[in-house]
Order: C-alpha cells, then sequence, then structure tokens
C-alpha cells in the first residue's frame, strides 16, 4: 500500500499555456483582421500617426495591466489546482 502524498495524481493541465495561447492567439487574430483589408488598415494607421505622447503612454499602460492581470488570473488558477491536489492526496479515498 502507497502513502496517500505519493499516489500519482495523473498528468497536471498547464493553465498557463491554455491561457497564454488563447491570449496571444486573440492578439493575432485581431492583427490578421486589421491588417487584412486596406480600409481598416488605414484607419488604424490614421489612428496611430494621431495619437498624443500622453495617450500612447496610457495606451501601455493599459496593454501593460492586461498583462499583468492575465498572469494574476493564471497564478489563481493554479494556486487553485495545488489546493484541490492536496485535498486529494489528504483524502482516504485516494490510498489504495
Amino acid at each position: 500500500m502507497r502513502a496517500a502524498s505519493t499516489v500519482p495524481s495523473g498528468p497536471r493541465v498547464r493553465w498557463a499555456g491554455i491561457v497564454w495561447g488563447l491570449v496571444l492567439a486573440t492578439i493575432a487574430g485581431l492583427a490578421l483582421w486589421l491588417l487584412t483589408d486596406a480600409a481598416r488598415q488605414a484607419a488604424v494607421t490614421h489612428w496611430l500617426l494621431n495619437l498624443t505622447p500622453a495617450a500612447a503612454v496610457a495606451y501601455a499602460v493599459l496593454v501593460i495591466g492586461a498583462f499583468a492581470l492575465i498572469a494574476g488570473l493564471v497564478g489563481l488558477v493554479r494556486r487553485a489546482q495545488r489546493a484541490g491536489e492536496r485535498r486529494r492526496a489528504a483524502s482516504p479515498l485516494t490510498s489504495s
């Protein structure tokens, strides 16, 4: 009979890879959507050229904040996954 802490729990789900993959795929899809049409490309170019320095800094802070939020959410999901693994390891039903 094995100790509960040494029982394999099966393969882990790598939530960071899933979440970051979805985020980066969404960004790539948006970039493709914007750049495949000449009118949308001209609108984006016009918008970028008319940005004020303060607006550019604000958008940069917004993007960095969004990435920090995603990283925090991934951390919370991983923490919940670890807590679930600890509960399963401590459960008397896992020993065989």
